[in-house]
């Protein structure tokens, strides 16, 4: 059950989002997909990763309201991320934008950018702040927008990491440490956050990944040559006598995916994957003892519900 604070921050940030960053737009394209965006993410733990910058200014001392408009930039950068890469892979959810002409979901795409530097470029914070945090997050996104671009050549287990990294570790690290800087400078305080946020954005990704063995997304995610790590684990098995009905199961078109699961399950690809999993959840949480429990506990909450402990 989500807390009534996590529901109040997100409240909060949505409502920022409305009063600062799109008031002036007057642009129904753009506020549709921020609302259902809100609508999608009100079903629980999707709350905790809006508000995370929130959450991570709290953990070393700060005041939720300082990092407010920081939760609203990172919230619309994420939607942004969302529009741009639906639009390359061409198999999104029942989203508005997935509904559009692909110029017209540019156009939003670019808007709902422009709506999250507004946010940011209203941080009460001093110029140096928010200089670092500026800096952070442009390396940081860059990164992952060029490991977007680069996910169709995953071809090995070393292109995997070093591309997950890129696209979800260092982001996530980027968003927590961003937090803490607003109520802190202190360099352990933000090492240990970047920390925290790095294993929380590995961990978010294997979890992914195996729910991506779940029909819908295995199919496209074959189709379009992109490979979860279930997936390369198995075919990095060529010993295994089970590589070569993989390798025959994904050559089909549609692969039968429950085929592909048992054949995983049995090269014992899934469970190392959790396993992979359990550890970045571990990591985490002991990023977060570095701080005051009290302060952490809807930290640790948001990270402890991806598995269980």
């Amino acid at each position: 059950m989500i807390s009534d604070e996590i529901s109040a921050l997100f409240t909060q940030t949505y409502r920022y989002i409305t009063e600062y960053g799109l008031a002036e737009w007057g642009w129904p394209d753009v506020q549709a997909a921020v609302a259902a965006r809100q609508e999608v993410f009100m079903a629980d733990r999707p709350m905790y990763a809006n508000v995370l910058p929130i959450l991570t200014c709290m953990a070393v001392g700060g005041a939720a309201e300082t990092a407010v408009p920081l939760a609203a930039a990172w919230t619309l950068y994420d939607l942004a991320s969302d529009i741009f890469d639906d639009l390359q892979d061409q198999d999104g959810k029942d989203w508005p934008w997935n509904h559009w002409v692909p110029s017209r979901a540019l156009n939003v795409g670019l808007g709902v950018l422009a709506g999250a530097q507004i946010c940011l470029a209203r941080l009460a914070a001093r110029p140096d702040i928010r200089g670092d945090i500026t800096l952070s997050w442009s390396q940081a996104f860059a990164l992952a927008a060029r490991g977007q671009a680069r996910s169709h050549t995953i071809c090995s287990l070393n292109d995997y990491f070093r591309q997950t990294v890129a696209k979800s570790g260092l982001v996530y690290a980027a968003v927590a440490r961003a937090g803490a800087r607003l109520a802190t400078g202190d360099d352990s305080a933000l090492s240990q956050m970047h920390a925290f946020g790095l294993a929380l954005g590995m961990l978010i990704q294997l979890k992914d990944d195996c729910r991506d063995l779940q029909a819908t997304h295995l199919v496209s995610d074959v189709s379009a040559g992109v490979y979860s790590l279930p997936v390369l684990y198995g075919l990095a098995q060529t010993d295994s006598p089970h590589y070569s009905t993989l390798q025959a199961q994904l050559a089909q078109s549609p692969p039968d995916v429950t085929a592909v699961y048992q054949i995983l399950e049995a090269m014992g690809a899934v469970r190392h994957t959790l396993a992979l999993a359990y550890a970045y959840q571990k990591k985490a949480l002991a990023a977060l003892a570095a701080f005051p429990r009290a302060k952490t506990a809807h930290l640790s909450a948001y990270v402890a519900g991806f598995l269980p402990v």
